[in-house]
């Protein structure tokens, strides 16, 4: 079966293959492939201690425009008080 390109008025790549195929249809949305390679949100060195505790030493981040980006990790890793020096919660 032959598979087409098209954009959709919002802007979104569409793959679309003919009915009746035996694979589903592919869709390749913005949010996967981002129009623009501007930086949304760009964090460097931050560093946050609580006393002699390094609770964030030297972290750098980087998220994309157009891409989901999550930050994970196991309890204790810094993910709170990344977001609370992000917010201005915690000064750094």
């Amino acid at each position: 079966m032959a598979e087409t390109d098209q954009v959709t008025e919002d802007g979104r790549q569409v793959t679309v293959q003919s009915p009746g195929a035996s694979r589903p249809q592919t869709l390749l949305s913005s949010v996967l492939r981002p129009q623009s390679s501007d930086t949304l949100l760009s964090v460097e060195s931050l560093s946050m201690r609580f006393g002699g505790l390094a609770a964030i030493d030297d972290f750098s981040f980087d998220a994309p425009a157009g891409r989901i980006t999550a930050v994970i990790g196991p309890n204790g890793a810094g993910k709170t008080t990344f977001f609370n020096c992000l917010t201005g919660f915690y000064k750094p």
